[in-house]
């Protein structure tokens, strides 16, 4: 099976998405029981934006095993994309509780907080999201993501002065040409000419 499978999430890596469902759809009939292919069966259905089948899914996972961790978080995010705010906050709290170290209920929260534009109550999910990131995860993409969405949080809340010593904070420890971009478009007077190049080069 580890070759159906690997195949299966080639197919995903090159947005082959029909192809992936199909080969998904065969793997998970003969071999029902693995929760995994249901993971990805339910991820597929994401990707394809069929939420309400991701949700279908994803609530059989819960059935063998009502504490699964991603299968809390995901769908909480299946509900968010729906708009769904209470079910969203349904399920995201119960992988919290599951998992209260894991960083991404946190930023999904905070997605759902800035959609209903609780600006404040979004920056406190991220702000928790970013630190556990910072203690357990060595997913930098990730990481930087959530950055960018609190860089987004702080203009939302007319913010530029503290968004502008956030995003220094973070060039010190590493030099990230979008972080740089953000901080141009945000201060481009405070920025010198030679960060400016270097962000040119480097994006």
């Amino acid at each position: 099976m580890n070759k159906a499978v690997n195949l299966l999430q080639q197919y995903i890596s090159d947005g082959q998405l029909e192809k992936a469902l199909a080969e998904c759809k065969k793997l998970t009939e003969a071999n029902p029981q693995e929760i995994y292919l249901m993971k990805l069966l339910s991820h597929i259905y994401f990707l394809m934006e069929e939420y309400e089948k991701a949700i279908s899914t994803t609530s059989k996972i819960l059935d063998k095993d009502p504490v699964d961790f991603d299968s809390m978080n995901n769908l909480g995010n299946y509900y968010l994309k729906l708009e769904e705010f209470e079910k969203t906050s349904f399920y995201i709290t119960k992988a919290k509780e599951i998992n209260p170290e894991h960083p991404a209920p946190y930023q999904n929260y905070c997605e759902m907080l800035m959609k209903k534009r609780e600006f404040r109550n979004a920056a406190e999910n991220l702000d928790r999201c970013i630190l556990l990131h910072e203690k357990y995860s060595n997913d930098y993409l990730t990481y930087k993501s959530t950055l960018l969405i609190r860089i987004e949080i702080f203009i939302a809340l007319k913010e530029q002065a503290k968004a502008i010593e956030f995003i220094k904070k973070y060039l010190s420890l590493k030099f990230d040409g979008e972080l740089l971009l953000n901080l141009i478009q945000i201060n481009k007077e405070g920025v010198s000419a030679e960060l400016i190049n270097i962000c040119k080069e480097k994006v």
